[in-house]
């Protein structure tokens, strides 16, 4: 594996890591499916996700 092929895995794989693809494949959805809705910042994405994820949890461990 060259160098550059290592980065660009590296890039791809952090992308996923951080939820960038999540965002990206989200907002593809939502521009197919509801082309009419507005399309929320990521910033707004990511809380809804957090909330989404987290919103049952009821203890601390």
């Amino acid at each position: 594996m060259r160098v550059g092929e290592f980065c660009a895995a590296a890039r791809e794989y952090l992308h996923w890591l951080n939820g960038d693809r999540a965002y990206e494949r989200w907002v593809a959805h939502l521009r197919a499916a509801h082309p009419e809705a507005p399309v929320p910042s990521r910033a707004a994405f990511y809380r809804a996700e957090v909330e989404r994820r987290w919103s049952g949890i009821r203890r601390c461990c």
